[in-house]
C-alpha cells in the first residue's frame, strides 16, 4: 500500500432523515406542538417572533388608540409608551 493513502474510499456516509434517529421533530410538528401550545390551530411560527408577540395584535392596538383618540384622549397610551422605552 502507498503510505498516505487508504486502502478503499470511505463508505458514504449514512444520510439520516430529520428526526429519524436525532428525535429532532419534523416543522410540522414543531408547528403542530406549537398550536397545540398556544391553543390557536393557525398559529405560525413567524407569529411567535418577540416583537410580534409583545406588540400583541398590532392592528387592533393601532384602531383602539384611534378610538381612544377620538374620544377625547391627550395623555400618551401608557402601552405605545412602555413599547417605546424599551
Amino acid at each position: 500500500m502507498i503510505p498516505g493513502t487508504k486502502p478503499w474510499p470511505l463508505p458514504p456516509r449514512a444520510r439520516v432523515r430529520r428526526g429519524q434517529i436525532t428525535g429532532v421533530p419534523s416543522r410540522e410538528q414543531f408547528h403542530q406542538r406549537l398550536a397545540a401550545r398556544f391553543h390557536d390551530p393557525t398559529f405560525r411560527a413567524e407569529d411567535a417572533t418577540p416583537a410580534r408577540r409583545e406588540a400583541g395584535n398590532v392592528p387592533e392596538a393601532v384602531a383602539n388608540r384611534i378610538q381612544q383618540l377620538r374620544a377625547g384622549a391627550t395623555a400618551p397610551d401608557a402601552g405605545l409608551a412602555t413599547r417605546r422605552a424599551k
